[in-house]
């Protein structure tokens, strides 16, 4: 598989989440599963460094779990309707996911649009 750029990750994973139905997710519901996928990094990270862990959880990868947290990086720009990643901050996707200052309206081909309240 050869290099892809965020902008084709974005679309590739629109295509994907619209097919698997997670394209009616709001942005604070893909950023709850995203920082539940932080933790599991975090998780990750201490075994790999070998400090203490409950032995009874479970044991995650570190590449899964970066893939997993790209995954749903890629999910709020595009809900964000954000064209290409690198134009936005995560500050500034979590500043706007909180501020209650979007909304999302749909034009006539059904795309989302972010439209100031």
């Amino acid at each position: 598989m050869k290099n892809k750029t965020l902008k084709e990750l974005q679309i590739f994973y629109a295509r994907i989440s619209k097919e698997r139905g997670f394209d009616k997710e709001t942005a604070q519901d893909t950023l709850l599963l995203m920082v539940e996928e932080v933790g599991e990094l975090a998780r990750a990270v201490r075994k790999q460094a070998g400090i203490k862990t409950d032995d009874k959880s479970k044991v995650y990868a570190l590449e899964e779990e970066l893939a997993d947290i790209l995954a749903y990086l890629l999910h709020i720009s595009n809900i964000l309707n954000k064209p290409n990643l690198s134009e936005i901050s995560i500050k500034d996707m979590i500043r706007i996911i909180f501020s209650g200052q979007y909304q999302v309206k749909k034009d006539s081909e059904k795309k989302d649009e972010l439209m100031e309240k």
